[in-house]
């Protein structure tokens, strides 16, 4: 800055310290916010062809995947097309987790533990301050409450007594759900903790897939159910350069924000705006037909290949290991 400038702007901070108390601080915001909007629109527009089209794609088309937060495995949920749900953050805890909110307001947890030894703060966040909930998935926890006969560990030996200590019901499975590739023999390492849940089914191992760690299913009854919608929307054909060329008719901002109803108002609609034209210049294209079952010849290489596994793990033969692996 020169000699003035720097003067002036003496003067502008002399003056806000002196009736900064007068300015109402929602103007201050909205202020603020116009300055902020209009620079950042006007970077947007200097943005080269197509990446500020992929930027306002990216920043205003919801998805429902996340990067998994550790190395291992990572956690996941699948819930049925027909059920409406909600995505939950992820819990502060060892316990690498997902969830979900369901309608009725049951929350449904699945995690995943590396460590053999849990607290109480690791369990902790998943039921205080709710009355219905489940927890599920790999705790690493082995006890003879989760049908792990003669084998315990501190985790196991934690969970069990905080299930009892907290008046919660456990849900164990009925069948391993861990085939070791060593050759060692299966484990129960996955369970449910169920919390104020009594619509719940039992939990089902599904032998169907093709991996050493099987996953686990359930039904939760009486559980109120939508109906898909018939036609997605396809980006193939997307006309970027109209796309473009709408949005700079898009509505302004106002000039004056000195309310927090009126940002919202405005950001609201900016958002309206961008979903529409997305809308308008997408092609509609019918769904696919959910298919729930694998093709009849998946099937069977699958089972042949589950029931070689377990044969090699019962009886130890090399050829049995062999044909398991030609199968995988």
């Amino acid at each position: 800055m020169n000699q003035y400038t720097k003067e002036h702007f003496v003067k502008v901070v002399n003056y806000c310290a002196r009736n900064g108390n007068l300015i109402p601080l929602s103007f201050v915001l909205g202020f603020f916010v116009n300055i902020v909007y209009s620079r950042w629109w006007s970077q947007f527009q200097a943005i080269p062809y197509p990446d500020n089209v992929a930027l306002l794609i990216g920043a205003n088309i919801k998805g429902q995947l996340a990067d998994r937060p550790g190395l291992r495995g990572g956690v996941a949920i699948a819930v049925r097309a027909t059920i409406p749900y909600r995505r939950l953050p992820s819990r502060q805890s060892v316990i690498e987790n997902v969830g979900v909110e369901l309608p009725d307001g049951a929350l449904i947890y699945c995690g995943y533990s590396t460590s053999t030894r849990l607290r109480a703060t690791d369990v902790d966040p998943f039921f205080s301050n709710t009355n219905r909930v489940l927890l599920m998935g790999d705790f690493n926890a082995r006890h003879p409450r989760f049908n792990n006969p003669g084998r315990k560990n501190a985790a196991g030996n934690f969970l069990a007594s905080y299930v009892r200590d907290n008046g919660q019901l456990v849900m164990p499975t009925s069948s391993p759900t861990h085939y070791p590739n060593s050759g060692m023999n299966p484990s129960f390492l996955d369970f449910g903790i169920a919390k104020g849940l009594a619509n719940l089914t039992e939990m089902v191992v599904i032998d169907t897939l093709s991996s050493d760690h099987l996953p686990i299913y359930l039904d939760i009854r009486d559980l109120k159910r939508i109906q898909p919608n018939d036609f997605r929307y396809s980006y193939e054909n997307f006309d970027f350069c109209e796309y473009r060329k709408r949005l700079q008719d898009l509505s302004r901002i106002p000039n004056r924000i000195d309310t927090v109803e009126a940002l919202e108002l405005a950001v609201k609609g900016l958002a309206k705006h961008i979903q529409r034209t997305q809308q308008a210049l997408a092609q509609k294209v019918p769904n696919r037909p959910r298919r729930d079952n694998l093709p009849e010849e998946i099937m069977d290489l699958i089972k042949a290949k589950n029931r070689i596994r377990k044969r090699w793990q019962r009886f130890g033969q090399s050829a049995d290991r062999i044909r398991a692996a030609e199968l995988a």
